[in-house]
């Protein structure tokens, strides 16, 4: 089976902010997102299987082919399988779907929210990654969902203590499944049942327009992928990136 019939690559398409592009080649996928030229993960290629030791530089020099005149330093190559095997330089990520919702927490704070510069200023501290590069490549993928939203293609939420935009959440959908994206929460409000409460409330957004699939993704073995489980989803397949 190819990378990108599977879940995670079937949904890049269009839970990406909405300038990504993607291109498909002969064993891998190329993206581009010539508008932030600050976001490595956004010039990648995605293989179709995982590449052998011998492989890597030439898979370097194929990104480099692409993306080499961008200003991006950071070569991402990622795949899909659905065996969590291995890889040395390789991160794993678990790609979760979501069967039955197990708890229904509160959402009395959690609202829709339109606030580029309070989403910015949390995912920047959330990330504690202070760099100017960091801080363009926020604003540039926050901007992206944005604008999906107001497409609606997709659902945005906040969580407030008082003035405070303290975490936030996103959704994104098209006619066969969704995806949870831009899961957050500031480190003094976590194991509160926040982030619980924001994906409750974008799983109850999407039910409101269809029934289908919901997919999330999470370090494997990490503490969000555990919190997932215990909302209902389950372990589906497996996603890896390199950088090189």
């Amino acid at each position: 089976m190819r990378s990108r019939d599977l879940p995670a690559c079937r949904t890049l398409d269009f839970a990406a902010p909405a300038s990504v592009r993607h291109t498909e080649h002969t064993t891998y996928v190329q993206y581009d997102a010539p508008s932030c030229r600050s976001s490595s993960f956004a010039h990648r290629l995605v293989l179709d299987k995982a590449p052998s030791a011998q492989e890597i530089e030439s898979w370097r020099s194929t990104w480099e082919g692409h993306h080499g005149d961008k200003g991006v330093h950071i070569a991402y190559l990622c795949w899909e399988q659905r065996r969590a095997e291995s890889v040395p330089g390789a991160s794993l990520l678990r790609y979760l779907m979501l069967d039955e919702a197990q708890l229904a927490p509160t959402l009395l704070n959690v609202s829709p929210t339109t606030d580029l510069g309070a989403l910015t200023a949390l995912m920047t501290e959330v990330k504690g990654d202070q760099s100017p590069e960091w801080a363009a490549y926020c604003r540039w993928y926050l901007s992206g969902l944005l604008a999906r939203v107001a497409e609606d293609q997709g659902r945005l939420f906040g969580w407030h203590e008082g003035d405070e935009l303290v975490g936030m959440s996103a959704i994104f959908w098209n006619h066969r499944e969704a995806r949870l994206q831009a899961v957050a929460v500031k480190a003094a409000h976590r194991r509160n049942g926040i982030a619980s409460a924001l994906v409750t409330a974008c799983v109850a957004a999407y039910q409101d327009v269809s029934f289908g699939i919901t997919y999330v993704v999470a370090e494997s073995e990490g503490p969000a992928e555990l919190a997932y489980q215990k909302l209902g989803f389950r372990r589906v397949t497996c996603f890896f990136k390199m950088s090189v």
